[in-house]
């Protein structure tokens, strides 16, 4: 009787959802990356920007590379405006219309944009994506968002390119072929992650390419070649970041508010999801509301780091770049407040990092665990945002930097073991 109460609350709800059409959403998600172009172009000489850009083209990629330090802030920013630029131009052409998962993997190259992905590094996956589709005679609508996702292992490409012991055109077309190969082979191998974690872990990516990535500094290793990962984190001035992403924050907020009829009516429904993948907020509650929901997160997000006295540098940013995707994905106040509480009451404890600015990204990434906290409440959710920032410190060290999304292979190892563990301490009912 329950399951069916919900299924009419749902059915309700989703025929009251206000209805934007695909091209005023696609609009909508041109804005950031739209910002960064304007001002990166606003802070950049030509000869800056030139510079920056074959500085980031050609730096080793690694978990730590911001490309703040690396190539400027102007560069980094155009950088990953153009990286988001060309994939909106390529769902667009898919006519794929925006949903959750799509707005959290445009979000994620936004941030990743600006520590570790480019156009130069991402576009084999896209390739081998393309590849695998045509194998299984499979729509490539199917498979782009997986493609998108799993440029987390662009430092692979990055390693072929830098690696001095062959001609660099050769080490181009290992690049291509390895890119490709791990494009063709990420959709199946993101499918069976999911599996293993029950959909706990929203950065699902994180592990499924953890555990490719971590195959490969074996046998990269093993085979005598041990990869450098040297980190790049900017210290400077970060005031023109925190105020892009503040204002961004605020003008979705205003932009839903306007798409879901001059009112925040509804908001509170948001809060009624667990958030365990799939959470598709838009269809859940609408674009608007969705939008609301996202600045939100993002301007929360955007206090805490000011509040604990962080920099708003490449990771930071893509940790809240993320939190403002995922938010169309699962992530709200309700559910992601405990697991940075949790992080925050970490890194008071833990002695391993000496960088505090990694303790506020990590703080940010762990709330792909939302769900943990949505589902079995609060005090379980701190529990686990504890437990995750003594993991990530040291889950770096089995991919050895080959991988972005570090925080998202904790985060996929914890739930993966959070799971059966809840399992072992329930009791079966005697009939």
């Amino acid at each position: 009787m329950e399951s069916i109460k919900k299924k009419e609350f749902s059915t309700v709800l989703e025929s009251t959802v206000p209805k934007v059409n695909m091209i005023a959403m696609y609009r909508v998600l041109l804005i950031l990356p739209t910002m960064f172009l304007v001002a990166g172009i606003m802070i950049s000489t030509p000869s800056g920007f030139v510079e920056g850009i074959n500085n980031i083209r050609l730096v080793g990629d690694t978990t730590l590379s911001d490309y703040f330090e690396i190539g400027g802030i102007g560069p980094a920013l155009i950088n990953a405006a153009v990286l988001v630029y060309v994939n909106i131009l390529l769902l667009y052409k898919l006519d794929l219309k925006p949903n959750g998962i799509i707005i959290a993997a445009l979000f994620l190259l936004s941030g990743f944009g600006l520590l570790g992905k480019s156009i130069y590094n991402t576009w084999p996956f896209y390739l081998g994506g393309w590849i695998y589709c045509k194998y299984h005679n499979k729509s490539y609508k199917q498979v782009v968002v997986i493609n998108m996702l799993s440029t987390c292992l662009a430092p692979v490409c990055s390693l072929f390119i830098r690696i001095d012991v062959y001609h660099y055109v050769i080490g181009f077309m290992l690049m291509v072929i390895v890119g490709a190969f791990i494009g063709f082979i990420m959709p199946p191998i993101s499918a069976h992650a999911m599996t293993m974690h029950s959909g706990y872990n929203l950065y699902n990516m994180g592990l499924a390419a953890g555990l490719v990535a971590m195959a490969i500094n074996a046998w990269t290793e093993g085979a005598g070649y041990r990869i450098l990962t040297p980190s790049y984190l900017y210290y400077g001035d970060t005031t023109i970041p925190m105020i892009i992403l503040s204002a961004y924050c605020l003008i979705i907020i205003i932009i839903g508010y306007i798409l879901n009829g001059k009112t925040f009516k509804g908001l509170k429904e948001v809060y009624k999801y667990p958030g365990r993948a799939v959470t598709d907020t838009i269809q859940n509650v609408g674009f608007g509301l969705t939008l609301v929901n996202m600045g939100t997160n993002g301007l929360v997000s955007i206090i805490y780091v000011i509040i604990v006295g962080g920099i708003f540098n490449a990771p930071i940013v893509a940790g809240i770049c993320t939190i403002i995707g995922f938010s169309a994905f699962g992530k709200h106040i309700k559910n992601c407040m405990p697991i940075i509480i949790g992080a925050t009451i970490a890194s008071y404890i833990i002695t391993t990092i000496a960088d505090p600015y990694m303790i506020i990204a990590a703080a940010l990434f762990a709330t792909a665990l939302a769900p943990i906290a949505g589902e079995f409440g609060a005090l379980i959710g701190i529990g686990v945002g504890i437990i995750h920032v003594f993991l990530v410190v040291n889950v770096s060290s089995f991919h050895g930097g080959l991988m972005l999304y570090n925080n998202g292979l904790s985060t996929g190892i914890i739930a993966t073991l959070f799971v059966p563990m809840m399992d072992a301490f329930k009791r079966e009912r005697k009939i």
